[in-house]
């Protein structure tokens, strides 16, 4: 069964009942929102979000103060596969009663009626982590049903202010909320916001309302190479500067890094798991002898990788790395404050450095919050090389960034009083796939051939993870399930067990051709990966973020089977982007029997910006249009 988050409906703001006239009461739906059958921002919507608000105030006093938040939403359902969204998760920090969830109202409209949410049929759910939801799926809901539900989150703890979300990946219609803040708390706030929001203030922000209302939001889905949709979301962030409580002083939060730095290494979960892990025999037992300091990394780059389990959870916090080394597994904190520690037991200079993974989202140094981070790395100096380690990745070289945090701005957090960003940037990262190969065109019209690939810098990494379920599995994904005509022979593999290593493997492969009639096709783009242009949407709302430089090259020749000619010979090409940042170069020359080609693709740009997309789009869509020109083949007439 699908279901819908409310991860992203976070914080909202108080409900002013005087500028909430233009907010319909809640059980009362327009006959006109019945009567919608599509979406008019959007033809192909699923569903439409009618209605979302927020309404937040605080309650302050007698030593209990408490952030009270209303939420509501209203949803059309316009398709069957929008039923999903009938079935409701609100999850919340449960621990000593820290949030809790009350007042969950719900009802389902449809034309012969309206049907309430009972409460028996609304469950609370224990997770781990300290992780409660609320669970519930609205009755009799169908294509043409409205549904709506409301609750109350009452937060103990706001220190951690989360951003006001007004897009969705369905549109919105109407989202507003609110804010009343008491003269005892500062906040800041930050609109982040392309289409046009209206900001309204009663009074001054630390002493009085905020609202804020956008309408006709388009939605937010997910594209091709996409960075995290945090970064593209209409949205409002909050933080908490001070408190100044009576009696109890000015309380300053996150004031800057250097403090959150010294904070986290006061931190029992953070600073307080470094230098646990005792000197392990196995491990001095590989580095006897072993001089050179990054052969020295990697070996316990490797002994880490091999000797833990990820237990499949990012976060900056250990639980207890001394325990993850003991049981063998962790998160990733727990896994890379043990690499680091033995990186430093191993004389080489290593410490924990904050990053926030792609689909975490883009970090604001301006904005001094660790919420803004979701893992913990291992950041390691050697003269003038830096190295990025990610224990809990066992694909990823030493040599390479991980792809995730490649190009982003991270904190390093060495002692106390020494602390600096850093971007983690590759000067030339590089994607890169070579094939080479040869091979015979019978009069069957099927390819016996034999290929070479190579797949090197990130080209690799992938291909490690497929190929750690097994080599039919990694058959299926790269070979049979992209050609389905095809049919390998054997397949050998080297360069899996080796860091500074390229992929490669050599396949023996037999292929039908596409045909028509008397005609035969034969494309010499093979195995690249380019097979299907993935930006075909007429618009977009995000950067395409490759995240590395990229290199695609096939050379090769086959043999024309006796009696067989080339009917159509693609031209000889040269295509380059109007910037020159993409490169296209083709070339095929039949000689007698024998068609050789060779096709290389060059991208010398990781990244292509929104406003760019017109012209990228339309460039990429000749590129596929040349990649996949075939050659037409054909039995030569009898004299």
């Amino acid at each position: 069964m699908k279901r819908i988050t409310l991860l992203t409906l976070t914080l909202t703001v108080s409900l002013i009942s005087s500028a909430q006239k233009d907010v319909p009461d809640f059980g009362s739906v327009p006959p006109e929102d019945l009567a919608m059958t599509a979406c008019p921002l959007d033809s192909e919507a699923e569903a439409l979000v009618l209605l979302k608000t927020g309404e937040t105030n605080f309650n302050l006093g007698n030593g209990d103060n408490e952030m009270v938040t209303n939420y509501r939403f209203r949803i059309k359902i316009l398709k069957d596969k929008g039923l999903f969204r009938a079935n409701v998760i609100i999850p919340y920090y449960a621990h000593d009663d820290i949030e809790v969830i009350e007042d969950v109202q719900g009802v389902t409209f449809n034309p012969e009626g309206a049907t309430s949410l009972e409460k028996a049929n609304i469950y609370r759910k224990s997770l781990e982590k300290n992780i409660d939801e609320v669970v519930f799926s609205l009755p009799n809901v169908r294509k043409g049903s409205v549904i709506e539900y409301k609750f109350t989150k009452i937060s103990r703890h706001f220190a951690s202010i989360e951003p006001w979300n007004f897009q969705e990946d369905i549109p919105v219609r109407f989202s507003r909320y609110y804010i009343d803040v008491p003269p005892y708390i500062d906040f800041t706030y930050t609109v982040h916001c392309s289409l046009p929001i209206d900001v309204e203030s009663k009074n001054a922000f630390n002493d009085g309302i905020k609202v804020f209302t956008m309408k006709d939001v388009p939605a937010l889905k997910e594209e091709p190479f996409m960075t995290a949709r945090r970064d593209y979301l209409q949205r409002v962030d909050f933080q908490l500067s001070s408190t100044n409580f009576p009696g109890q002083g000015t309380r300053v939060f996150h004031a800057d890094w250097g403090k959150n730095a010294d904070e986290l290494l006061a931190n029992d979960y953070f600073g307080g798991q470094l230098e646990k892990i005792p000197h392990t025999d196995s491990l001095d037992a590989r580095l006897a002898g072993v001089t050179d300091p990054v052969a020295r990394m990697a070996a316990v780059y490797e002994y880490v990788r091999r000797n833990m389990t990820w237990t499949n959870v990012h976060t900056m916090y250990s639980e207890g790395a001394r325990d993850a080394w003991t049981r063998k597994s962790g998160n990733t904190a727990d896994i890379n404050f043990v690499l680091i520690d033995l990186l430093r037991k191993a004389g080489l200079d290593a410490c924990p450095v904050l990053v926030s993974r792609r689909a975490h989202g883009r970090v604001n140094p301006a904005n001094p919050l660790l919420s803004q981070f979701d893992e913990v790395l291992a950041y390691v100096r050697i003269g003038s090389q830096v190295f990025v380690l990610n224990g809990a990745d066992r694909f990823t070289p030493y040599t390479l960034i991980p792809l995730d945090v490649s190009g982003s701005n991270a904190f390093l957090v060495e002692s106390r009083g020494r602390s600096e960003w850093v971007t983690l940037g590759d000067p030339d990262p590089r994607f890169a796939i070579t094939v080479s190969l040869n091979g015979d065109i019978g009069a069957n019209g099927r390819l016996t051939a034999a290929a070479d690939i190579v797949n090197a810098g990130y080209a690799k990494t992938p291909r490690l993870r497929i190929l750690s379920e097994g080599q039919d599995r990694f058959r299926e994904v790269y070979f049979t399930r992209e050609y389905s005509k095809l049919r390998v022979d054997s397949l050998a593999i080297s360069g899996q067990d080796n860091d500074s290593l390229p992929l490669e493997q050599h396949l023996d492969f037999h292929m039908a051709l596409e045909h028509s009639g008397d005609y035969w096709f034969f494309s010499p783009n093979l195995f690249l990966g380019l097979n299907r242009n993935p930006f075909t949407r007429p618009t977009r709302f995000s950067d395409i973020d490759f995240g590395y430089l990229q290199s695609y090259t096939v050379v090769g020749s086959v043999a024309l089977p006796e009696g067989f000619g080339v009917e159509a010979l693609p031209k000889n090409m040269r295509m380059i982007m109007p910037d020159t940042s993409i490169l296209l170069e083709r070339i095929l020359q039949l000689d007698e029997d024998r068609l050789g080609f060779r096709i290389r693709v060059e991208f010398k740009r990781p990244r292509y910006y929104v406003d760019e997309y017109d012209a990228f789009r339309e460039f990429y869509k000749r590129l596929f249009d040349a990649l996949n020109e075939p050659v037409v083949i054909r039995k030569k007439s009898n004299p």
